[in-house]
């Protein structure tokens, strides 16, 4: 691995190297935090999980350009033939295994799926040994299929033995074998899509307590166990939800050193905007960044989403009364859309205030949830 982060920084690739990366987490396995196809498609009965022996993959690489590389290590042969076939059949099968589990709930969403390719790596074993097994292999067809190795190609190119791992030349020869099949990279692997697969592969996700507002009458749990109700906490019903990466971004990014630092959070119904004000009040006031949230409600149709705002984010850090305050910057219109004369003086005060605590704090930290500008 030592190496191949080496050759990488020398040629300036880009790609995520994961050890004993969890790819049996995918499937559609209730005990799991994620699962990937589930969890993004509900009505997907392509997330059933095969039955693997184990629940990773020794090696995977997510590559900028040449898309998936998913290599099995084979240790302890003893540098005997015999013993290589045996093992040599079953990591090519699981590799197989592994490889329809990600493609069925990892990548069945995407509107191009990468190229997987596959790799063995016998860090025991002589390149003479590992060519007399292949010899005697009658099944050898068949491995070349489980390994995507293109007819007429021998099946020793993507195995990495103990003598290539000590020769930079061999290493290369190998690496360019297993994953740079394709000239000029995977057209599939864009930009975005490798940004996904890092996420996805980034697991277990962020998991954080939010306060409901009331216990729940009936306890379920989403497709994957994104969110779930964990029951009554300190005499509080708190719901428990997964964090994706970015989300999680959000919260633990600090502020800048700007005067007008805003963040805005933008996308349709249903992806979590809510909760990430929320859980960034509460952020703020657990690690003590500060004392008082202003919750701005900026239009009388924001009201609602104003008050669960205020009302969440004190309930979930669990602060004093004084810790989070309603801010009604909308106030009062008359028939004609304009603000009543009480109402101008109250957002003036209420403008005032919040410059002089901006001055005695150096910075005053809002949220606004359906915010009007």
């Amino acid at each position: 691995m030592n190496q191949i982060k080496e050759k990488a920084t020398k040629q300036n690739e880009v790609m995520v190297c994961l050890t004993q990366a969890k790819c049996g987490l995918y499937g559609a396995d209730s005990q799991s935090i994620y699962t990937g196809a589930a969890a993004r498609n509900m009505n997907s009965d392509k997330a059933e999980p095969l039955e693997l022996e184990e629940d990773f993959v020794d090696i995977l690489v997510i590559h900028r350009h040449h898309g998936v590389l998913m290599a099995a290590i084979i240790p302890q042969t003893e540098d005997d033939p015999l013993a290589v076939q045996e093992k040599f059949r079953k990591a090519a099968e699981y590799l197989k295994q592994a490889r329809d589990v990600v493609r069925r709930s990892v990548l069945d969403d995407l509107a191009e799926q990468p190229v997987i390719h596959h790799a063995i790596v016998l860090p025991d074993t002589t390149r003479s040994c590992l060519e007399k097994a292949l010899r005697n292999l009658s099944d050898l067809q068949e491995l070349q299929e489980s390994l995507s190795v293109e007819p007429g190609r021998n099946v020793s190119q993507v195995c990495l033995c103990v003598e290539d791992m000590a020769d930079q030349t061999r290493l290369d020869a190998w690496w360019r074998a297993s994953l740079e099949r394709n000239e000029g990279g995977d057209p599939a692997m864009n930009a975005a899509t490798y940004t996904q697969l890092v996420a996805r592969f980034s697991i277990p996700l962020t998991t954080v307590e939010l306060f409901l507002s009331r216990e729940p009458r009936l306890q379920l749990w989403t497709q994957g166990q994104l969110v779930h109700a964990v029951g009554m906490e300190h005499g509080r019903p708190m719901s428990c939800i997964a964090l994706f990466p970015q989300q999680f971004h959000v919260l633990e990014e600090p502020p800048d050193d700007d005067d007008d630092d805003v963040r805005i959070l933008h996308g349709p119904t249903g992806t979590s905007k809510s909760v990430v004000l929320i859980l960034k009040g509460n952020f703020l006031l657990r690690r003590k960044v500060c004392r008082t949230v202003f919750v701005l409600q900026t239009s009388n149709n924001g009201a609602a989403a104003a008050f669960l705002v205020s009302h969440q984010v004190r309930e979930t850090a669990g602060q004093g009364a004084g810790s989070v305050q309603l801010v009604n910057m909308a106030g009062v219109r008359d028939r004609r859309g304009v603000l009543t004369e009480e109402s101008k003086k109250k957002v003036q005060a209420w403008v005032e205030e919040l410059c002089q605590h901006a001055q005695t704090n150096k910075r005053v930290h809002i949220l606004a949830d359906e915010a009007e500008w």
